[in-house]
């Protein structure tokens, strides 16, 4: 199956402080967080309360990748903005979007659009960085909705024609 959830809030946040700042604002720790590791986990309140559940990428030692509820994006955005480290940077990747394929055939229907990518390799709760057609896009392994699967980010203007590229595949 193939998904449009575009409607999720995506963000980079990076700077030396940036684990510290997650291992702050989140019951996890990512000091020790392999690079590409993707977490699952809840952003909390100064109270310890949760505000919302989202997903944390290590991309590098200084730079994560966020994935947001659409729902509460705004407000899980404005939260952490609002409680950034002076250090540490946050970009919004408003004009991306994110297709999501999943279901058994879907890493041998996604490897054919990303041919430079090893997709067998790629372990469950990871991201790797890929082009299609010169484009970068971030491959994350993610499969959320409880199959195998794939979320990619890409630039918003280039996402029909992703999206229309895996649909020529009959198994999609």
């Amino acid at each position: 199956g193939i998904f449009d959830v575009s409607h999720m809030g995506q963000a980079f946040v990076e700077g030396a402080a940036s684990a510290a700042f997650f291992s702050r604002i989140t019951p996890s720790s990512f000091a020790k967080t392999p690079h590409g590791r993707a977490k699952y986990t809840v952003l909390t309140n100064d109270k310890g309360g949760i505000i919302d559940d989202l997903i944390i990428t290590r991309m590098t030692d200084n730079k994560f990748f966020v994935v947001f509820n659409a729902g509460r994006k705004a407000v899980d955005i404005a939260w952490m903005k609002k409680n950034l480290p002076p250090a540490v940077t946050f970009t919004e990747l408003a004009d991306n979007a994110l297709i999501a394929i999943q279901g058994p055939k879907a890493e041998s229907a996604l490897q054919k659009l990303l041919p430079s990518a090893n997709l067998a390799a790629q372990a469950y709760m990871t991201i790797l960085e890929s082009e299609w057609q010169g484009v970068p896009v971030l491959v994350s392994r993610l499969g959320y909705t409880g199959e195998d699967g794939f979320e990619i980010s890409i630039p918003a203007n280039y996402a029909a024609a992703f999206w229309n590229k895996l649909l020529e595949n009959a198994d999609v």
